[in-house]
C-alpha cells in the first residue's frame, strides 16, 4: 500500500511481501539458506535494516525499468509480515481499506525506512 500526504515531499509504502518471496530475499542478504516457511526469522528479517534497504532498492530499479516520475516513486517503506486485518484496524469490517494508514505506523513505532 502506497500513501503520500500533500504535507510530505515524499511517498510512503507498507510492504507485506511474500513469505516465499521474503525467504529468497533474506538468504540472498544474510548469505545463509532461510525458508519461507520460517516465520521466526522472516520476521527478523522484516526489522533488518539491509533487507530493508534492498526491497527499496528492487522497488527503485522497478520504477524506473516502468518510467516513473521522480514524485512517483516511494522514497520511505515499512515492511511488516503483519496482513491488513479488521483486528489491526487496517480494514473496516465491510474489508475497505482504512483512509488513514497512519494508525499502522503508530502501533508499529513508526518503524520505516
Amino acid at each position: 500500500m502506497v500513501h503520500g500526504n500533500s504535507i510530505e515531499s515524499h511517498l510512503l509504502a507498507i510492504v507485506i511481501p511474500d513469505p516465499v518471496q521474503l525467504g529468497k530475499i533474506a538468504s540472498r542478504v544474510w548469505k545463509r539458506p532461510v525458508s519461507g516457511t520460517d516465520l521466526v526469522t522472516l520476521d527478523e528479517a522484516v526489522k533488518d535494516e539491509k533487507f530493508v534497504k534492498v526491497i527499496l532498492d528492487v522497488l527503485m530499479k522497478d520504477g524506473v525499468r516502468r518510467g516513473l516520475k521522480g514524485f512517483e516513486f516511494v522514497k520511505r517503506i515499512f515492511v511488516t509480515n503483519e496482513l491488513f486485518s479488521v483486528e489491526n484496524e487496517c480494514f473496516t469490517p465491510t474489508i475497505k481499506v482504512r483512509r488513514y494508514v497512519q494508525i499502522f505506523f503508530v502501533w508499529h513505532g513508526s518503524r520505516y525506512i
